[in-house]
């Protein structure tokens, strides 16, 4: 379905770790949740947790470890 298929495009993101994708993919959802505004629009869905991922996999929304930015991200 298409939470495995963003959730396997937005792992690299993590550098691979699945526990690091989760936590970003956790805050960025309650952010969402929250009312922050999504950095993509018109997705087909109205599911942070969706939302969150496909952000991460867009290089949105990154994830860095000691000042470095892992996988793809577009966005320092």
């Amino acid at each position: 379905g298409r939470p495995a298929t963003v959730l396997g495009r937005a792992l690299p993101a993590s550098g691979g770790c699945v526990l690091r994708l989760i936590r970003l993919a956790t805050a960025r959802a309650q952010e969402i949740a929250d009312g922050k505004p999504r950095l993509l629009s018109g997705l087909p869905t109205d599911k942070s947790s969706i939302a969150a991922l496909e952000e991460i996999t867009q290089g949105l929304v990154v994830c860095k470890v000691n000042g470095k930015v892992l996988g793809n991200g577009k966005k320092n």
